[in-house]
């Protein structure tokens, strides 16, 4: 009996400990199978611990809503969905009152639905499942209402419906409703705060009518020799100040509301994250309400050029940093905002304390900005340990996402380390997406020189002049083949003059 007792606890630490320090992919996948063979008991389990233990990710969001969205991105709707509801009605009947169990049924149902009513379903499916469909997608807010009745503890439900405010076409009082409750019960923060913020975005959930009135009242107030409340005094150029008046009350209480919320929060709260979710909002807002008109946006108090902006996103996420030390989210969130917004100034310092304070903290957003960071430093910058820093990053990179500059970056990293294999490796995935790139080609062409496979070297140097005359660097690599592989030094002379010609144009 002790050996069972001391075997479930072993069971319940290793899953504990698993959950903290794995990829939120890994644990989803291995969960997305042991649903498909019907290993619910495994499942429900594994669930339950992250929910009785609050496990968060490194990213610093729960690890459960995070795994459910994952199993829900997993599943292909159009292929899988009477497999999926054969594998929900097997499972139901085994949990009838499961939380983990019911949460991530109504989340699919939702997904399901979405996909059947969004116009990319067969046009062979039958009108009577369409049906179905649209009846799970008009049913799916109230049902999510249900389990916030039945499990009145789980934050988790408000947080997710918060989060997802435009899939459920919430209102801004049903939002603000969900939003209050899940900071009532302590929890979910996190999940929550995104969606509660983008909806304040004058383009997202509209404008309400006391933002029109007092946006009204202000150019009435600006122009008073003009009676403005006669709509044959409105004329366009007015209407577009009107509209751009209120869209400026609606960033400015935007803003407001982050720092009042921040203000009210309690010492070791997620709150500041609010300003650069308010302020990333605010930076795509000014470039939909102002297009063609880039000059209001150079010179608007809140552009993303003004260094008074960056100076409180920098406070808050500092803040952040200095509350959860060991969380990578808020520094990969701040380099990927500068990064968006060509702060790439404020960039090279940051990295520098990623490295120093958490060197082996890689998440998917992180590493494409370490990478892309670490490429760009200049020769006299760069020094053998950043190289090395690129190729583990780059790599990482290639890894999350199918990017031919990740791949290609990862390709030359690793010829730097003299890493051949691998880096051709790289390199001729980068081709296939790319296949006239003469970067590509030409380091494939210096990767195989320096291998001394002349022949292979030549025909992807040839590659590389075919898709651009102009490439430089492929005539020098044709000189050096020439010269050391084949002994030609007339040839060789001839395309160093020709690699000379074409850097002395440029």
């Amino acid at each position: 009996m002790k050996l069972f007792i001391l075997s479930l606890l072993f069971m319940t630490l290793s899953a504990s400990a698993f959950a903290q320090g794995t990829r939120v992919e890994n644990i989803t996948e291995t969960i997305y199978k042991e649903l498909e063979e019907g290993k619910f008991t495994d499942v429900e389990n594994r669930l339950n611990s992250y929910l009785a233990n609050d496990l968060l990710t490194r990213h610093g969001t729960d690890l459960f809503l995070s795994v459910i969205e994952g199993l829900t991105d997993m599943i292909d709707t159009k292929k899988t969905h009477d497999k999926w509801d054969r594998i929900e009605t097997d499972w139901f009947k085994k949990f009838p009152k499961s939380y983990a169990q019911d949460f991530f049924r109504q989340s699919f149902k939702h997904s399901e639905a979405l996909y059947f009513t969004s116009g990319q379903s067969d046009e062979k499916l039958m009108q009577s499942q369409i049906r179905r469909y649209k009846e799970t997608m008009g049913n799916s807010y109230n049902r999510f209402l249900r389990l916030s009745q039945e499990y009145p503890d789980q934050w988790r439900t408000h947080a997710y419906l918060a989060h997802n405010f435009k899939r459920y076409k919430l209102t801004p009082k049903e939002l603000n409703e969900h939003f209050v409750e899940a900071q009532r019960l302590n929890k979910g923060e996190v999940s929550s705060m995104q969606g509660y913020i983008a909806a304040l975005s004058p383009f997202e959930l509209g404008r309400d009518d006391k933002m029109i009135e007092a946006g009204i009242a202000a150019i009435i107030k600006k122009y008073p020799e003009r009676n403005l409340s006669k709509p044959e005094y409105i004329d366009e150029a007015t209407k577009q100040e009107i509209e751009d008046q209120i869209f400026e009350i609606a960033i400015g209480r935007m803003l407001l509301t982050a720092r009042e919320y921040i203000e009210a929060s309690k010492s070791d709260s997620y709150a500041p994250t609010l300003i650069p979710m308010a302020y990333s909002i605010i930076f795509e807002d000014l470039k939909k309400q102002y297009e063609g008109r880039p000059e209001i946006i150079k010179d608007h108090p809140l552009s993303p050029a003004r260094e008074s902006v960056w100076q409180e996103i920098e406070n808050n996420y500092a803040l952040l940093i200095k509350r959860f030390p060991n969380s990578g989210k808020y520094l990969s969130e701040y380099l990927k905002l500068a990064l968006d917004n060509n702060q790439t100034d404020k960039i090279k310092a940051i990295i520098r304390q990623i490295d120093k304070s958490d060197p082996n903290y890689r998440p998917s957003e992180l590493a494409p900005i370490q990478c892309n960071y670490y490429s760009q430093l200049g020769k006299e910058e760069r020094d053998d340990n950043d190289i090395v820093k690129m190729y583990d990053a780059c790599k990482k990179a290639a890894t999350f996402r199918n990017n031919e500059i990740d791949i290609y970056r990862a390709g030359w990293a690793s010829r730097q380390l003299k890493k051949y294999e691998e880096s051709n490796e790289y390199l001729q995935n980068a081709v296939k997406l790319s296949p006239k790139n003469p970067a590509y080609l030409t380091d494939l062409c210096w990767n195989y020189k320096d291998m001394e496979r002349f022949d292979v070297a030549l025909d992807y140097c040839d590659k590389a002049i075919a898709a651009d005359r102009k490439y430089a660097r492929a005539w020098l690599g044709r000189s050096h083949i020439n010269y050391y592989g084949f002994n030609n030094r007339a040839l060789a002379q001839k395309d160093a003059q020709m690699y000379k010609q074409l850097t002395q144009q440029k």
